[in-house]
This record gives C-alpha cells, sequence and structure tokens, in this order.
C-alpha cells in the first residue's frame, strides 16, 4: 500500500523483490524514482533478498552449471570455455550467472579482458572438482555393472568338480572380467 507522503510501503517493496520485479536496492531505487523511495528500502529489499536467496539454495545443484564452472576456472576466458564446452558465449554466460544466483555468491570477478576467481570461487571450485570425479566414478562402475565387469559371483561346488572344472573356467573368468570377485565354495 502506498503511504500518504508518496513513500512505498517496505511491505509493497518487499513483495515485489519476492516477485522478482525489484532485485536489488539500486533497482528498486531507479523503478520507484528517488523521490518515492522508502525509508525502509534497505532492510525491505535486505529481507526479501535473503529470502531469495534462501528459496534459491534450496534448488538443486546442476552438474553441468559446476562443470561449466571448471572449464571457466581452467581457462580463464569465456569464449574459450564456452567453445570448449559446445556452446554459444552468451548461453555459457548464463549457465555461469545461473550457478552464482543458485548459490547466492559471486564465484568470478569479471573485468574488460580478465576473468578471476574470488576466494567463495576458489572453495566452490574445490568442492565440485570433487564433487565431479566422484560423480564420473559413480557412472563408470554403474556402467560396468550393467556390463557384468564389475560385482560379485559367489558359486558352490562340489570338491570333484572344483577341482576337474572350476581352475580353467576361473582363469577365463578372471581375464575376461578383472573387477569380478568371485567366491568359490566347495562342500559336499
Amino acid at each position: 500500500m502506498a503511504e500518504a507522503d508518496g513513500q512505498i510501503s517496505p511491505s509493497v517493496v518487499e513483495g515485489k523483490v519476492r516477485h522478482g520485479i525489484f532485485s536489488t536496492y539500486e533497482n528498486c531505487i531507479k523503478m520507484l524514482g528517488a523521490s518515492r523511495q522508502c525509508n525502509s528500502c534497505t532492510e525491505a529489499v535486505g529481507r526479501a533478498s535473503d529470502h531469495l536467496t534462501e528459496s534459491r539454495m534450496s534448488e538443486p545443484l546442476k552438474l553441468r552449471r559446476l562443470e561449466h564452472l571448471v572449464l571457466l576456472a581452467d581457462e580463464l576466458n569465456f569464449a574459450r570455455a564456452a567453445e570448449t564446452a559446445c556452446l554459444s558465449q552468451s548461453a555459457f554466460s548464463r549457465s555461469i550467472q545461473a550457478l552464482e544466483e543458485s548459490l547466492g555468491l559471486r564465484l568470478f570477478d569479471r573485468g574488460l579482458k580478465f576473468v578471476k576467481l574470488t576466494a567463495a570461487g576458489q572453495r566452490v571450485l574445490a568442492r565440485a572438482r570433487r564433487l565431479l570425479v566422484t560423480t564420473n566414478d559413480m557412472q563408470r562402475e554403474i556402467a560396468m555393472l550393467r556390463r557384468g565387469d564389475l560385482g560379485d559371483v559367489a558359486v558352490g561346488a562340489g570338491p570333484f568338480t572344483a577341482v576337474a572344472l572350476f581352475p580353467e573356467a576361473l582363469v577365463r573368468l578372471r581375464n575376461e572380467h578383472p573387477s569380478v570377485n568371485v567366491r568359490l565354495n566347495v562342500d559336499n
């Protein structure tokens, strides 16, 4: 609700920020005009921004964006990183911006001719690298499980069969599937 002296109430400002109409205090002032800003704009924008940051943090991290973070950190050049990712520079830039927004952190300092990781970016990068390595390991292990190249096999046999047939079969199985663990139980 507008106040009588032409100022906008903090609750109206906060609502506009939460709905994405005002994204920053500066944007709030620009859209309302300096004469219409309320005394509590800073607090209202701050509260709503905190709410937006918390709600963004509940979004799951997208691995693709973390991959883009690693590429940009390695290249320190948007054009080269975008090319490596097989994306247009604008799409790549939007991905980095979306990651920064979802984390509520600035990960890179940008200039006309430079890109540099911030301190927060360095910490996130270290975790992103570990997460991506773990993810790749898991994907490789799942593929091996699907092909039957990884897992556990337990076989039971009598004494004669275990001595007559299994040595050659076990050697062949070990050569064809070295990551499969075989357990032979010999019993009468």
